[in-house]
């Protein structure tokens, strides 16, 4: 299973435009901007120690200060960024990017890597015959908007979640005319508003890096509300060049490694570096799915996805503007069309 995996991830250049091959001058410089100093790296990790030190002994609560990578900070950066990757994908052909080819080949691209992602996971609906997706960190839709594009079936259920409002909002004003999603929600990733077994795949693409203290936990997650398979795209530091390591690291970004997937109870299908891949921050691609014991009630479940609560897991039901549980104790607006179902939202 593992080779024909890997097969299907070979890319298709008929969605990517090769422009050249770099030559060794070029590499060496790229590589020469991505280099830290020693004391660049003592002074981060001697920042992390007493960040950790802070947490664990309950004073950070006490100190105001911004917190690189928290959830709150990764909200404001990206509420405040809204629309900038529409704007992207509307002018790709005019961007270009260095990436990594299945012959290791370092090369300029035109355009966007996105439809790359999108045909990987396109494979994998089709290979796992598929009937409803969720995207988790989906941005402005770009991604799920490219996939929903290539799949000749159309899936039955589909799915959106992220943590920005706003990039919600340009998504679905990105994408109203051509595709439908069914469940659009503000939600944290940590804390799906799903029931269990919800969608057959579950799918990242460069969204949990965002937040490394969060990562097991929500991985977790996507795991609950997947009754198939989820897929994990994420920069990969351990499989990276060392220019790779040197952005992660210096960036913040979650360290993935062979130790994360040994704590919780699923079954890993398929863990490899990219066929295709930025040159920095180059992805990995994570296949992961359910042991049996967790798929009992697959059937009763799979039939009805709702949201719920993602605090007392209670099922929540429209109401006009808002969701609210059947005691109508707990209520969630809906702007937009767009359910606000992290913690915070409650009114």
């Amino acid at each position: 299973m593992s080779l024909k995996i890997k097969k299907l991830l070979l890319p298709d250049y008929k969605d990517l435009k090769v422009l050249r091959e770099l030559n060794k001058e070029e590499i060496i410089n790229i590589d020469k901007k991505y280099n830290l100093n020693k004391f660049f790296i003592f002074k981060r990790k001697v920042k992390n120690v007493i960040l950790y030190i802070l947490k664990n002994t309950g004073l950070l609560s006490l100190i105001k200060i911004s917190i690189p990578r928290s959830l709150k900070s990764v909200h404001w950066k990206y509420e405040n960024i809204a629309g900038l990757y529409v704007k992207l994908h509307k002018k790709s052909k005019k961007l270009k990017y260095i990436a990594i080819n299945e012959k290791n080949k370092i090369i300029e691209c035109e355009g966007l890597i996105t439809p790359y992602y999108a045909e990987c996971l396109n494979r994998l609906h089709k290979l796992y015959k598929l009937n409803s997706i969720l995207e988790v960190g989906a941005g402005e839709l770009t991604t799920l908007d490219a996939l929903i594009q290539k799949l000749k079936k159309k899936p039955k259920k589909i799915g959106a979640i992220d943590i920005s409002f706003k990039r919600l909002l340009e998504g679905k004003k990105f994408i109203k005319k051509k595709n439908k999603i069914n469940l659009l929600a503000r939600a944290d990733a940590s804390k799906l508003p799903f029931s269990d077994n919800s969608f057959d795949m579950v799918y990242t693409a460069n969204c949990l890096e965002q937040v490394p203290e969060l990562f097991l936990k929500s991985v977790s997650e996507l795991v609950r509300v997947s009754s198939g398979i989820v897929v994990i795209i994420e920069p990969s530091f351990e499989f990276g060049s060392n220019s790779s390591k040197n952005y992660i690291f210096k960036k913040g970004y979650t360290k993935i490694n062979a130790n994360h997937f040994k704590k919780l109870n699923f079954k890993l299908i398929y863990r490899d570096i990219l066929e295709f891949r930025y040159y920095i921050a180059g992805t990995e691609i994570i296949i992961l799915k359910k042991k049996k014991n967790n798929n009992k009630n697959k059937t009763k479940t799979k039939t009805k996805t709702n949201f719920i609560c993602p605090t007392t897991h209670e099922n929540l039901f429209q109401k006009k503007n808002y969701l609210s549980n059947k005691s109508k104790s707990i209520n969630y607006p809906v702007k937009d069309s767009i359910s606000m179902l992290c913690a915070e939202d409650k009114i």
